[in-house]
């Protein structure tokens, strides 16, 4: 809200500044859910060097801000981003844009890292911490909630990128288990979650790769599609095979979204075995 300031004599008065006028309408029809996998807005974990990087070059018109390297190899529309700052006025620069349809965010962890730098800088403190009430973590989160919110916002299907680390839970009973989850920050972790459409984990099993798309009490995945990655028969999809290429990869993920992958037979099915489960790792 603007302030102007009343001169009277020697005087000064702050007044509130009148609200500008807002115009809004009620909705006369439903909306329509997005048709398109490339539309929705990802988060994608799991192994280095696994293919994710690869799998987000796949995705049409898609723009690479890459906050660690790892595009070399690639042939992309990429831009490094080196603080904060840049990332804001991308995002400006993106809300203008028609060329892009997507943006691939790599990773989102190096993305915090950045946003917590840039807020410690503002606030001139070390660490969000030594702000007392917690006001230094407060505004860590408004900060990088709003500038995830405008990008989520421009029209583009957003896909974040991260890395995957196995954590010790421990029940209330005492039992204790391995967890998959995103490396990320859990400030990070707890925002992209919660705002993504789909968060999938990209692992090994065996010498094949399997993207998870439905977890459980030992893998973070899921999604909020309604009527979507279905087998023919309607039953859900928890992973996608990604086979030996980016190409392949791509077509099983957009054929799942579709409903259209075909349901594995028994003689395909990787047989689970007994106890801890125990995913390969690189």
């Amino acid at each position: 809200m603007k302030v102007k300031k009343i001169v009277k004599g020697k005087a000064v008065r702050k007044v509130a500044a009148k609200p500008a006028a807002v115009n809004v309408s009620l909705p006369t029809e439903r909306s329509k859910p997005l048709e398109s996998l490339a539309d929705y807005s990802i988060l994608i974990y799991g192994t280095k060097k696994i293919g994710k990087t690869t799998l987000g070059s796949m995705f049409a018109k898609a723009l690479f801000l890459l906050f660690e390297p790892g595009g070399k190899a690639l042939a992309i529309f990429e831009r490094p981003i080196l603080n904060w700052i840049e990332f804001k006025e991308y995002i400006k620069l993106l809300i203008k844009d028609k060329k892009f349809d997507n943006v691939i965010v790599d990773t989102g962890d190096v993305m915090y890292e950045q946003a917590l730098e840039y807020v410690c800088k503002k606030l001139v403190i070390s660490h969000p911490a030594d702000e007392d009430w917690g006001k230094g973590w407060k505004a860590l989160k408004q900060e990088i909630t709003k500038e995830v919110y405008k990008l989520l916002n421009s029209g583009k299907g957003v896909i974040f990128i991260s890395h995957s680390k196995e954590e010790e839970i421990k029940t209330r009973g005492g039992d204790k288990f391995n967890r998959t989850t995103s490396t990320m920050s859990g400030q990070a972790k707890e925002l992209l979650e919660g705002v993504v459409d789909i968060w999938a984990y990209y692992a090994y099993e065996k010498d094949k790769r399997v993207l998870y798309i439905l977890g459980d009490d030992y893998i973070d995945a899921g999604h909020r599609i309604e009527g979507r990655f279905l087998y023919p028969d309607g039953t859900p999809i928890k992973k996608i095979p990604m086979g030996n290429s980016k190409e392949e990869a791509y077509k099983n993920f957009v054929l799942a979204f579709e409903n259209r992958l075909p349901k594995p037979t028994a003689s395909t099915v990787v047989p689970k075995k007994k106890g801890k489960i125990k995913l390969k790792t690189k």
